[in-house]
């Protein structure tokens, strides 16, 4: 028998606009929801994504653990793209055995996003967040 998994309620969703490419987002705002995170999820399309906002920046610090599929991160901070890693691949070992991915300085938001995506939009340090109007934000699913 394989591990016991729980299902994730549905997170609020919003909105967010990387220069000019916009993504539908969860929200992982809570301890609980930001350690599950797109654990145990088997696809992504390429304009979804989550976001882990946190109200004070600070370097963060991000494994792949039980995940099925390839992410790429991008740290933010002051709403300008500090720092990425492309591509983080799935981690089936043990949580001792998985490697963790770093802002390097200090951040206030990160966003996952479906592995190519960053390199593909040509998205570089300085690059801006924003939520989009309110008209287009989400809500729960």
């Amino acid at each position: 028998m394989g591990p016991l998994v729980f299902a994730q309620p549905p997170l609020d969703t919003a909105c967010i606009q990387i220069e000019r490419h916009r993504f539908t987002v969860e929200q992982a705002r809570t301890t609980l929801e930001q350690q599950y995170g797109l654990q145990h999820r088997t696809s992504l399309a390429s304009d979804r994504g989550m976001i882990f906002p946190y109200k004070t920046p600070q370097v963060l610090r991000f494994w792949m653990k039980d995940c099925e599929i390839p992410l790429d991160m991008l740290f933010f901070r002051e709403g300008k793209l500090v720092h990425y890693v492309d591509a983080a691949p799935p981690c089936k070992a043990e949580a001792s055995q998985c490697p963790v991915y770093s802002s390097g300085q200090p951040a206030d938001a990160v966003v996952e996003l479906k592995a190519g995506t960053r390199g593909r939009l040509k998205l570089k340090p300085g690059a801006k967040l924003s939520y989009c109007s309110r008209q287009s934000q989400g809500s729960r699913k």
